[in-house]
């Protein structure tokens, strides 16, 4: 594959880390826990750039003393304190793998088109 690469950092694909997505047609946030071990020697981009900055002599900066799952319920924490209706602790969000939050209309759609269930 990397035929002309000095440098070749094998990554995860989206199937291999955990991860949160959300989209802006769908006010739906949806947990993406690993499905299948990372391949051969791929890491995910935050282990990559984690060993990176401790090699530049600022890892404790970028980490924070986090964990790449760690980071996760840390985003999920700091973004559920900030709404005014509640939701579920990050774990329990976890376990059920996806958070419909109360939206009517999308955001980002032009007036009048409205989600099909209202």
């Amino acid at each position: 594959m990397a035929k002309h690469a000095d440098i070749v950092v094998p990554t995860t694909t989206s199937f291999e880390r955990d991860d949160f997505a959300a989209s802006k047609t769908n006010p739906t946030l949806i947990a993406m826990p690993a499905m299948v071990p990372p391949y051969a020697n791929a890491r995910d981009d935050y282990h990559t750039f984690s060993a990176l900055a401790h090699r530049l002599g600022f890892g404790k900066q970028f980490t924070e003393g986090r964990s790449a799952r760690e980071w996760l319920e840390h985003m999920y924490d700091k973004w559920s304190a900030e709404l005014d209706f509640p939701v579920p602790s990050f774990a329990e969000f976890w376990r059920t793998g996806r958070l419909e939050l109360p939206c009517r209309t999308v955001p980002g759609t032009p007036p009048g088109m409205n989600r099909p269930n209202g």
